[in-house]
């Protein structure tokens, strides 16, 4: 672990540089829908809510359905090791699997 230097490490922040106009665009309608909400009734809040809810679980079902082919491959190749009473290893290479680094990762179940 290198020495502390006394110096402050730069953290890249969303409010820092070229990208503050996404902080406030954020900020922006937080700040209005807590207005709005201190004002109105709580079944709009709960509505609100309920909408973004929604919203949510229609995006994780969307990402299920674009997943399902490569899980379904590797709960294959899991269920075939263990068929051939092998300890399994899941290698990421084999079923098509890289990250952005492009190493070879196994895991041992």
């Amino acid at each position: 672990m290198p020495a502390f230097n006394g110096r402050r490490r730069k953290v890249s922040t969303v409010t820092q540089g070229e990208n503050k106009w996404i902080s406030w665009g954020l900020r922006a309608p937080i700040m209005a829908a807590t207005f709005y909400g201190s004002i109105k009734t709580a079944a709009l809040a709960w509505t609100i809510g309920d909408i973004g809810v929604g919203i949510m679980a229609w995006l994780n079902i969307i990402a299920i359905l674009l997943l399902r082919k490569p899980v379904l491959a590797a709960l294959k190749d899991y269920s075939d090791q263990k068929k051939q009473s092998k300890n399994p290893v899941f290698k990421a290479n084999e079923l098509g699997y890289t990250n952005k680094e492009g190493r070879n990762k196994s895991i041992v179940f």
